[in-house]
């Protein structure tokens, strides 16, 4: 259903941010959780804030986030106080079709 196509770390920018915020969404992710923004944006403003883990599914020509949503929306609003020094962990999957983009959940009995 779905194949690991890459998997890099790579320093943390705010053009990296955008670009994870800009994209089309998958079925996959959450909805924005305004509580989980605000805990992430203290964390930067605390100076602990990690190596974020990102990741993106390609389905013919089209990529999508399938996790990073909730990081790049912060680290893209910050106003200048990007942190400084900090990775990105990025995985890309290919997938063959959009169930791939959210496989269904077991059927618990």
């Amino acid at each position: 259903m779905f194949t690991l196509l890459t998997s890099k770390t790579e320093p943390l920018t705010l053009e990296l941010a955008q670009r994870f915020t800009s994209m089309t969404l998958s079925p996959t992710e959450r909805q924005l959780d305004p509580a989980r923004a605000k805990m992430l944006r203290d964390k930067v403003e605390a100076g602990q804030f990690i190596t974020c883990t990102w990741a993106t599914a390609r389905l013919g020509d089209k990529e999508y986030r399938v996790n990073g949503q909730h990081s790049s929306k912060v680290l893209t609003e910050l106003n200048g106080d990007f942190p400084k020094g900090l990775t990105a962990h990025l995985d890309t999957y290919k997938v063959d079709s959009m169930e791939g983009l959210a496989p269904p959940l077991p059927e618990f009995r």
